[in-house]
């Protein structure tokens, strides 16, 4: 019986721990960029430094704004992406290479 319990704290910890998965955003290029970030009517701004990492970007789904570009980029909590070139891809988890 506590073989089961502890089993089952295990499988419900281990789907907590990915659904509270967030975006994430990584500057491959030597510029550092304004991002905009609006989410649930709420918007953000942050400064995505060079070769830096952002993670928590959206909870659930949101609006990408780089720079002064008014297209947006509709990314949700399971996206990875990545800044290359000036432009945005999205990363595949299993080869870390970047894709449009």
């Amino acid at each position: 019986m506590k073989l089961l319990m502890i089993a089952t704290v295990a499988c419900v910890a281990g789907f907590l721990a990915t659904s509270a998965q967030a975006a994430k955003i990584r500057n491959l290029d030597t510029t550092p960029y304004q991002i905009r970030i609006v989410e649930n009517g709420e918007e953000t701004s942050i400064t995505l430094s060079p070769g830096a990492d952002v993670i928590d970007l959206c909870k659930t789904s949101c609006a990408l704004f780089i720079g002064k570009n008014e297209e947006s980029f509709e990314i949700v909590s399971a996206d990875n992406l990545v800044v290359e070139g000036g432009e945005l891809f999205t990363e595949e988890e299993t080869d870390g290479k970047p894709q449009n």
